[in-house]
């Protein structure tokens, strides 16, 4: 009430001193916000543990999984390898190969000129008596000639009953059938 009666100039505001309850109840919180303050600090503490283990365990499942792709990767190499000497051994084989497929080509062509040679060795003899028989059927065309005739003619029809068989059972064979049917009828 003094105060209230005097002026704003004449009070004088002096600190009033702290009862002990005030003072406790300022430690008291500063105390439960320490404590807030570790048990915040505590829960970081142990989410962040758990974190460093979720991470621990997914680096050893890395590494795991690592390991593994190292394996197979040596795998690979090891089977890349075996594969190429397979190559290797099979392109030789196909070298050889290509060389005896030359070997034999040329085989082939000495062969064929030699037949074709052979054939008309023989050619040339059936001709020859071809027409040295038309001179003696002139010759023998005095005579005898309706036995000779008629021997044609059976000669003739024999060589047409081979020209069918052939023809049915070995084409490949008819042109020199021809010829022969030529060289007859001739």
């Amino acid at each position: 009430s003094f105060a209230s009666s005097a002026g704003p100039s004449s009070m004088v505001t002096r600190p009033r001193a702290r009862t002990a309850v005030e003072e406790l109840q300022d430690e008291v919180a500063l105390l439960r916000a320490r404590h807030l303050e570790h048990r915040r600090s505590l829960r970081q503490s142990q989410i962040e543990e758990l974190r460093l283990a979720e991470y621990r365990a997914e680096a050893q499942q890395v590494m795991r999984q690592l390991r593994l792709q190292e394996r197979r990767l040596e795998e690979a190499c090891r089977k890349r390898d075996v594969s190429e000497a397979h190559l290797g051994d099979l392109q030789q084989l196909l070298f050889q190969g290509e060389q005896d497929l030359e070997h034999e080509q040329a085989r082939i062509r000495a062969l064929h000129r030699e037949a074709s040679g052979l054939r008309e060795a023989c050619y040339v003899p059936a001709k020859l008596k071809k027409e040295s028989g038309f001179l003696m059927k002139m010759l023998d065309h005095g005579g005898g000639g309706r036995l000779k005739t008629r021997q044609h003619l059976r000669g003739l029809e024999s060589c047409s009953r081979l020209y069918e068989a052939v023809s049915s059972h070995a084409p490949a064979l008819l042109p020199l059938m021809g010829r022969v049917r030529t060289d007859m009828e001739a």
